[in-house]
C-alpha cells in the first residue's frame, strides 16, 4: 500500500520521506477557474435634451445588447432605462448574466427609436442616438478586460429643434386698373412658438396678387434650411398675418384713382 508522506513543518510543500522507502510516488492536481467580468450601460442626455423641460421626467428609453467571446454569442437580451442612469438589462433564455462574462468578451449595444412624445412638445425631435464604447468613448466595442471594472457601453440622446416651412400668400379680387403697376402691400406675419417664443417679419407683397401674377412677387416662403431665412417659425407655431393699413390717397397709396378705394382684407389660413 502506500503511506502519505508527512509534511516538514514550517515549510512549504516539502515532506519527508522515511528510511525504508524503496520509491516515492508524486501527485500534482491543477484547478483551472474562469475568470469573469461584467457589462455596464449608461443612458446620457446631450446638452440640448438636459435643458429643463425639453424631456419628460418619466422618458423611457429600450435596446439590445450582444457579447460575444471567442467567436460565439454568450450573451444577448434588451436593457432599459427611465431617464439618465445605469441601464437594467434583461438575458434571454439561455444567456450568461452581464456579471458573469468571460475576460476579452466583446460587447455591442444599439438602441430602439426613442418616442418624440416624450419631449416638451412638437418643435422638439429625438436626434439619432450615439453609442459608445469604453471609458474614452473611442473604441469599437465593449470588451470585458477585468473582473472588477466593467466595460463600459453609453447610450446619449440629444434633442434638435424642429422648423415649419411658412409660405404667405397675397391675392386680390377686383379690377386690376384700380392698382398701379408694380404697387405693393405690406403685412406683419407673427408666430408664437409652443414655448411662448415670438418671431415676426414684415413682408412687402404685389398688391394684384397671385391670381393676377405669375412671378412670385404675390407670395413670400420661409424656409428653415434656407441658411439666409430671416425668421425661422418652430412647428406648432400660432401664427397670424396682419396686413398693414391700406392707403387710400391715389396721391401716395397704389390706388390708381379716387374712383377706387380699398374693402375690408379678409384672412385664411
Amino acid at each position: 500500500g502506500r503511506t502519505a508522506l508527512t509534511a516538514v513543518d514550517g515549510t512549504t510543500n516539502v515532506y519527508k520521506v522515511p528510511d525504508d522507502a524503496t520509491s516515492v510516488s508524486v501527485g500534482v492536481t491543477n484547478t483551472v477557474h474562469r475568470v469573469t467580468g461584467s457589462l455596464s450601460l449608461t443612458k446620457a442626455y446631450g446638452s440640448q435634451a438636459q435643458a429643463a423641460g425639453v424631456v419628460d421626467d418619466g422618458a423611457t428609453f429600450t435596446g439590445t445588447y450582444t457579447c460575444t467571446y471567442d467567436g460565439s454569442t454568450v450573451s444577448t437580451g434588451t436593457w432599459t432605462r427611465t431617464g439618465t442612469g445605469a441601464a437594467t438589462f434583461t438575458p434571454a433564455d439561455g444567456s450568461a448574466a452581464v456579471d458573469a462574462l468571460p475576460l476579452t468578451t466583446s460587447c455591442t449595444a444599439t438602441e430602439d427609436a426613442p418616442d418624440n412624445d416624450q419631449l416638451a412638445n412638437v418643435s422638439w425631435a429625438w436626434k439619432t442616438p450615439a453609442v459608445t464604447y469604453g471609458a474614452s468613448g473611442r473604441a469599437t466595442t465593449a470588451t470585458v478586460a477585468s473582473s472588477t471594472t466593467p466595460a463600459v457601453v453609453t447610450v446619449t440622446n440629444d434633442a434638435t429643434r424642429v422648423y415649419s416651412t411658412v409660405r404667405i400668400q397675397k391675392d386680390y379680387v377686383g379690377d386690376t386698373a384700380a392698382l398701379d403697376a408694380g404697387a405693393t402691400v405690406t403685412g406683419t406675419l407673427q408666430c408664437v412658438g409652443p414655448d411662448g417664443s415670438v418671431v415676426s417679419i414684415s413682408v412687402p407683397l404685389n398688391a394684384r396678387g397671385i391670381s393676377n401674377t405669375d412671378d412670385g412677387s404675390a407670395e413670400a416662403t420661409l424656409d428653415p434650411t434656407d441658411p439666409n431665412a430671416p425668421i425661422k417659425v418652430l412647428a406648432g407655431s400660432d401664427c397670424r398675418m396682419v396686413e398693414d393699413s391700406l392707403d387710400n390717397d391715389p396721391t401716395t397709396g397704389p390706388l390708381a384713382d379716387s374712383s377706387y378705394k380699398w374693402g375690408t382684407p379678409v384672412y385664411s389660413y
